[in-house]
């Protein structure tokens, strides 16, 4: 393989874990993205939204570029994430776009649900050949409770959800949200067990987000006009109260 695998890591922690770190996730996604990554080598960008409370569990977004048509598998510790094929053909190639690296992408959300120091591996195989690469996440060590977390964190909480009760409280959607609490958000059948497949695409949908970029063209929609940005502060911390609810998480 021409191309090399760099692995590029902008885990940004919560407040009080990496006080330096400095996050522009909701101010300018493209900019906080792009600045690290080297045109025509395949790499990962690890990012995540800098709040205030929790440092675990923590939503992270992992954006592989590799070359199209090649299998990826993103570990963490000795855990598969996401194991699968980037899409067969390359980003929009030529002198319109300036791209000719034969790259595609593909975005890919975990949650780390433990405090400490965690590997995460990417492998890319093409052509029979294999290269990895390593990067080290570290997690503090503070954690909120379920209603508390759910209560205190300005990104969610009851106001978040306020706006989906018109649809989802008024039986014209296929399943009901009652965001009052912790206690009740926790019974929306999205996302309690056993409707464990479902639980990402909940936090996901409102985002109206395209996991595989510049391949389907947009894989989660949302009919009614509410949405929170992707990768917005609300975003990832949506994915962290599914995955509460969905594992049944309380603080270790």
């Amino acid at each position: 393989m021409t191309s090399r695998l760099i692995l590029l890591l902008l885990a940004l922690s919560l407040v009080g874990c990496f006080p330096d770190a400095v996050n522009d996730l909701d101010k300018d996604k493209d900019a906080n993205e792009g600045g690290g990554t080297l045109g025509g080598a395949a790499s990962l960008v690890i990012t995540s939204a800098d709040l205030d409370n929790s440092d675990y569990p923590i939503a992270v977004k992992a954006k592989v570029i590799a070359s199209a048509g090649s299998q990826y598998e993103i570990k963490l510790g000795n855990k598969i994430v996401e194991a699968g094929n980037m899409p067969v053909d390359p980003k929009p190639q030529g002198p319109f776009s300036g791209i000719s690296d034969g790259n595609n992408e593909r975005l890919v959300y975990f949650i780390i649900s433990e405090p400490g120091r965690h590997t995460v591996t990417l492998t890319e195989t093409f052509n029979n050949e294999i290269e990895t690469d390593t990067a080290t996440v570290a997690v503090g060590n503070t954690c909120v409770e379920n209603t508390e977390f759910y209560d205190n964190e300005s990104a969610i909480g009851p106001t978040t959800f306020a706006g989906c009760i018109n649809c989802h409280g008024n039986g014209t959607a296929s399943f009901t949200i009652d965001g009052s609490s912790y206690a009740t958000i926790s019974t929306v059948t999205k996302i309690a067990p056993p409707k464990s497949n479902d639980y990402y695409r909940f936090a996901h949908t409102p985002a109206n987000l395209d996991r595989t970029p510049f391949g389907n063209g947009g894989e989660y929609s949302h009919s009614d006009g509410r949405k929170w940005n992707p990768d917005s502060a609300t975003h990832f911390r949506v994915m962290e109260l599914a995955y509460r609810v969905n594992q049944s998480f309380t603080c270790s």
